[in-house]
């Protein structure tokens, strides 16, 4: 194998870089590199390697051989490496040498047996993948904390690897170096005071897979993809007419918008040309470009997140044409700027760096005299112009919180207006009704679908719409349609309808990478069935947040004078990153952010402008036969019967098809909500059961449920 290409490149361009101190930024981009061009069908072992062909072959011959030559520097110590390094000069100047001769002169310098390394990173065709987790912290005596961390890898046989390792703690930064050998790898790490944060090799020592936070959006991962798309413009073509010739030469495959198919936006690396047509604008955003320009953009595809989103724009077919040669030496950007055939501007999306795990959020708190009444807390935001007011869905004392800041702002005389997260745009005319009294509210309350969109009680909510009501505050829809957002949950953004499309915003923005690892972490708590993956549940988080945003923006615009109150959940506000981050982008308001309790592992002072720590209230009383329910044949049927509730008593069980309720038949869950929001403590309601027998006939029973009582329960995803 050709060893001298590898040793090249460590003694002369990486040697430069290191000694300006950007080492590891080489070594980074050494890795990106091989990730973005080394494939499954283009990965072949150093001793393979001959000599440069493509791309992949430099990334292995130059890259991954420059890297087996500084892990031998960690793994012998520098001055051996040194020492061997001049005794192989020496040895075999105007000699043929091999692997296994740098094998020998090294392992004879070091006085010690280098086979299995040489082995390893000569041989095999991967590299490794490493990833971290956490076992429970133990108390030592001595005052001390000892934390269990567990290494894996993730290749079919096990590295042997010496993984450097960082740790935060209240007490400092300490490193230390890990043998890792096995699948699992166990170590117990003593430390005085607390562990924030464990990062796995933060300077890229290791050649090795790197993590999603790691790897940016760059133009190599474009031009390495095995499946490459590009989508010509929608108008101007001619313009890129000549580099659509260029791309079809580097294997790119032509297609329009309307014949692109789920595994071209799934799987592929795709590139769009000029102005895009609407369904994949959402995806790029608006780029603009001077006549005399070209601005490329290199996006994480929010479809497909192992896979990038390039865009190009051109001013010109002139311009487009100096540009075309240049392109694929510009690989390691996300963004660059031609003008006249000359760069003007180019830029790395920023990425994490080395593998991270966050362990303990420090211990945060507040002097006793800096803590504020609600009242100061309304005069402080009352001249913003968006104020959002997070929640707990099933908290009653986060809408009272919510409902004291709006009554406060009312008594500042300022017009204010309402958005709420749990209504859906189609509805606002239903909503509108309401409060302008021209329907009733169980007319509201069926029109608008509450009970079939939103699984929280109304008796919740409902302080909040009647004091909007009497006091003339319009109440905004905020959310995109339930089917829109499920839809996009369990299949992505490509299973949308042109006519879908239509009620989603033209201008997604995906470029918050931080919220995104928010995401991730969140993402497992989601019930398995509503969500298809990751990918799919992060599209459909934007896409709620973007329609909420672009709510308020419009209703802002029509409505100039009016003070929006924004009530959404907290991990919608949090940070900025949901719904105001879009919103500021849309009109540059100015705003405050109120996150209500917020849990103690969470609390940062970046997260809000200000935190409410509410009392616990009582919510109001809500009649509840206390089972749960699901749909047979189309029918509502009595999954579970709660013990010692009024179903139980009134000797509904199991099985029990739900025909009616005082009367009004009950063709779906939602009946049976919008008739027991009605009923108060100690009512009792008529109900008429089909109860089905195995081997005799049927019987409808007429049953007395009641009187209703106050039920322990907390709110659960299924309807009760």
């Amino acid at each position: 194998g050709n060893w001298s290409e590898g040793l090249t490149t460590y003694l002369a361009d990486y040697l430069y870089e290191e000694q300006k101190g950007n080492g590891s930024d080489y070594r980074h981009r050494l890795l990106v590199d091989y990730q973005s061009y080394v494939n499954k069908d283009k990965a072949m072992s150093l001793e393979q390697f001959k000599f440069r062909t493509d791309r992949a072959s430099k990334a292995i011959g130059y890259g991954k051989g420059a890297m087996l030559f500084h892990m031998l520097k960690q793994e012998i110590g520098e001055n051996t490496f040194d020492s061997a390094l001049k005794r192989f000069v020496l040895d075999y100047r105007f000699k043929t040498a091999g692997w296994s001769d740098l094998k020998t002169v090294f392992s004879d310098t070091a006085k010690k047996d280098l086979s299995a390394f040489f082995e390893q990173w000569l041989e095999r065709k991967d590299v490794p993948v490493l990833t971290m987790s956490k076992e429970d912290i133990t108390y030592l005596d001595s005052g001390s904390q000892s934390q269990k961390l567990t290494i894996h890898q993730g290749t079919e046989r096990p590295y042997s690897l010496l993984v450097p390792m960082v740790l935060q703690t209240t007490s400092g930064e300490i490193s230390r170096i890990i043998r890792v050998k096995a699948k699992t790898e166990s170590v117990d790490i003593e430390i005085k005071g607390r562990l924030l944060a464990v990062t796995l090799d933060p300077d890229y020592d290791l050649m090795r897979k790197l993590d999603s936070p790691e790897f940016p959006p760059v133009l190599s991962r474009l031009l390495g993809s095995e499946h490459k798309v590009f989508v010509p413009p929608s108008q101007d073509s001619e313009i890129y007419d000549k580099f659509a010739v260029f791309l079809k030469s580097l294997g790119f495959e032509e297609k329009k918008d309307d014949s692109l198919s789920d595994t071209d936006l799934n799987k592929a690396g795709l590139l769009i040309l000029g102005d895009p047509a609407p369904s994949l604008k959402r995806l790029t955003g608006e780029i603009p470009a001077h006549d005399s320009e070209v601005v490329i953009t290199v996006k994480e595809n929010p479809i497909n997140s192992t896979g990038v989103l390039v865009h190009i724009k051109a001013g010109s077919s002139k311009e487009m044409e100096i540009i075309s040669r240049k392109l694929v030496h510009y690989g390691r950007y996300s963004k660059l700027r031609f003008k006249g055939g000359k760069l003007m501007e180019k830029h790395t999306a920023s990425t994490q760096n080395g593998i991270n795990l966050t362990m303990q959020t420090e211990i945060m708190g507040i002097a006793a005299g800096d803590l504020s009444p609600i009242d100061r807390i309304i005069n402080d935001l009352s001249e913003k112009q968006v104020i959002y007011v997070g929640e707990r869905h099933d908290r009653f004392s986060h809408h009272m919180a919510q409902l004291r800041i709006i009554q406060g702002l009312n008594r500042y005389d300022r017009k204010i207006a309402v958005g709420m997260e749990m209504f859906q745009l189609p509805f606002q005319d239903v909503l509108d009704a309401y409060l302008s009294g021209r329907i009733n509210e169980e007319t509201f309350l069926k029109d608008s679908e509450y009970f079939k969109r939103w699984s929280y009680d109304y008796n919740l909510y409902r302080p909040i719409i009647e004091y909007c009501k009497e006091h003339d505050i319009p109440v905004l829809a905020l959310n995109l349609p339930a089917e829109i957002s499920k839809k996009v949950a369990q299949n992505g953004l490509a299973s949308l309808s042109d006519e879908d499309l239509k009620r989603v915003p033209m201008d997604l923005d995906w470029s918050n990478t931080v919220y995104k690892i928010r995401l991730r972490e969140i993402f497992g708590e989601h019930p398995v069935g509503e969500v298809k993956n990751f990918d799919t549940f992060y599209q459909a988080q934007v896409l709620w947040d973007e329609t909420m945003a672009q709510s308020v923006h419009n209703y802002l615009n029509n409505n100039p004078d009016r003070q929006m109150v924004v009530l959404a959940g907290n991990g919608h506000i949090a940070f900025g990153d949901g719904i105001p981050s879009r919103i500021y982008r849309r009109g540059n308001y100015d705003q405050a952010i109120i996150i209500t309790n917020p849990t103690n592992d969470s609390l940062q002072h970046d997260m809000a402008d200000f935190f409410l720590f509410p009392p616990v209230v009582q919510p109001p009383f809500s009649a509840k036969l206390g089972v749960i329910l699901g749909h047979e044949d189309n029918k509502v049927v009595l999954k579970k019967v709660m013990h010692n509730s009024p179903a139980q008593e009134s000797g509904l069980k199991p099985g029990d098809l739900l025909l009616s309720f005082d009367g009004e038949p009950v063709k779906d869950i939602s009946d049976l909500k919008l008739a027991l929001l009605f009923k108060k403590e100690g009512d009792t309601a008529e109900i008429k059961v089909k109860r089905i027998k195995k081997l005799a006939r049927d019987k409808v029973l007429e049953l007395t449920v009641g009187p209703f009582k106050p039920l322990k329960t907390s709110h659960h995803h299924m309807h009760k």
